[in-house]
């Protein structure tokens, strides 16, 4: 039985749809409706965690990816568990579905797509943050206001690339030239990479969707 959750949307991707949804950790919180969800293996993690919150947004994180995949068709709660690259990239055997995840703060967020790999990432706007020594870095000089929210932006979408590809954040993806639009809703990549990337502002965080472009 498929089940509903909440903080869903659709989005169009080169008209194929992207499915996103973004939930607060805590509402995730219920012991006796996740703990009968995870595999062996992240039962062992959850004990394996020092503090009880770390072991309890763990098991919430994947409890909430569980339900948003079955949702649409993609995850049997009663069967399918999760795989990972060598880079941690998760996938499902013998599934077409491509999902990604992330997590900041008390916040998740979780792209899916029947069609093509997307990659996520997802952080607050931290204001405390000490952007200076790491702008160049993570905006390649690109040239914009020198602030925490595009900082951000830039951020997100080189993990979201990362995420993307499942190579982890390496050099060249620290590499790709990134340029923020006018309207500030789009980063276009100066390279041929043929990747696009969507972002969003909501509730004081910033989310990149990365995908490939035909």
């Amino acid at each position: 039985m498929k089940k509903e959750v909440s903080g869903f949307r659709i989005l169009q991707f080169e008209k194929n749809p992207v499915f996103l949804w973004i939930a607060e950790i805590s509402e995730y919180h219920s012991i006796s409706k996740w703990i009968e969800t995870l595999d062996v293996s992240e039962i062992s993690r959850y004990h394996n965690f020092k503090f009880a919150h770390d072991a309890q947004n763990f098991a919430a994180h994947r409890f909430f990816a569980r339900l948003c995949l079955n949702s649409i068709g993609c995850f049997d709660l009663n069967n399918n568990s999760f795989q990972f690259s060598d880079y941690g990239k998760p996938f499902l055997k013998n599934s077409e579905c491509h999902f990604s995840w992330a997590s900041s703060k008390n916040h998740i967020a979780l792209a899916a797509s029947q069609k093509f790999p997307v990659g996520i990432d997802i952080e607050c706007i931290d204001k405390d943050f000490d952007i200076e020594h790491l702008w160049s870095k993570v905006s390649g000089n690109d040239d914009c206001d020198k602030d925490h929210e595009n900082f951000f932006r830039f951020w997100t979408a080189r993990e979201a690339i990362a995420k993307l590809t499942g190579t982890g954040l390496n050099e060249d993806i620290l590499n790709l030239k990134l340029q923020l639009s006018k309207s500030h809703q789009r980063i276009s990549i100066k390279c041929p990479n043929n990747i696009s990337i969507r972002q969003f502002k909501t509730a004081g965080f910033i989310i990149s969707i990365a995908h490939h472009s035909p």
